[in-house]
């Protein structure tokens, strides 16, 4: 996905002169920011744990799911992508994400994934009138 956009962005010279790799390090100069994962994830791994557990335990009380969070939360090398993404399912991804979302707010929170503060400054520098 990210070598079709920079396609887009990047002159036909420099894709040719470069391989993947170095056009995937490349995409950054040009406002392409990647995760590493899924949102949830990289949102889990940022510092948040703490408000994925407790949206966990109030949408869950007394399950697995819940239990399961709890731990993480309170070990990330413990963390199993693929269940915690299951888990996040059984709740459902819209309703888990506004629990989510409230507790942020609620909580006045700033963690953040390293990409999407990089590519929400990337558009404000593009933004800057001089």
């Amino acid at each position: 996905m990210t070598l079709i956009i920079l396609s887009h962005l990047v002159d036909e010279e420099t894709r040719k002169a470069n391989d993947f790799n170095a056009l995937f390090k490349m995409a950054p100069d040009y406002g392409v920011y990647v995760n590493s994962h899924t949102f949830e994830v990289d949102l889990f791994r940022s510092g948040l744990h703490p408000v994925f557990a407790q949206a966990m335990a109030e949408l869950r009380k007394s399950s697995k799911a819940s239990d399961r969070m709890t731990g993480w939360a309170g070990d990330l090398s413990t963390l199993d992508i693929e269940i915690l993404l299951k888990d996040i399912e059984s709740v459902g991804k819209g309703r888990f994400a506004q629990r989510v979302a409230s507790i942020i707010v609620g909580a006045d929170l700033t963690e953040c994934p390293k990409y999407i503060i990089e590519g929400v400054a990337y558009v404000a520098s593009k933004c800057q009138h001089s």
